[in-house]
């Protein structure tokens, strides 16, 4: 495994999902996590996801608010929906990286 990633073991990854249902309802930054985490729990227990050490980070970022999206284009809310991203966005960069990690796994 490379140095700069990561295996998380599926409890881990069971109880911040669990974590970020809470937060998600509270914090509208949290829910692109919460839907990431979602979508490794429905993945087959044989499988194994490596996400880069990096981007676990920086995903943890949008989570507690450290990179918040700054919503002056396309970011992820209730009117644009869940998908749409803004290339000059902090937090939606970060997604972008996601979405070319899930798109190349």
């Amino acid at each position: 495994m490379a140095p700069d990633t990561i295996t998380l073991a599926r409890a881990l990854v069971e109880r911040a999902y669990q974590q970020m249902i809470h937060a998600a309802s509270a914090f509208k930054a949290a829910k692109p996590v919460r839907d990431e985490l979602r979508a490794a729990l429905a993945l087959p227990p044989t499988s194994t996801s490596v996400v880069p050490a990096e981007l676990v980070h920086d995903l943890e970022g949008i989570a507690v608010g450290r990179t918040a999206h700054v919503f002056n284009g396309s970011c992820p809310d209730q009117v644009e929906g869940e998908m749409v991203r803004d290339d000059e966005c902090p937090a939606c960069r970060i997604l972008l990286r996601l979405d070319a990690h899930k798109r190349a796994v």
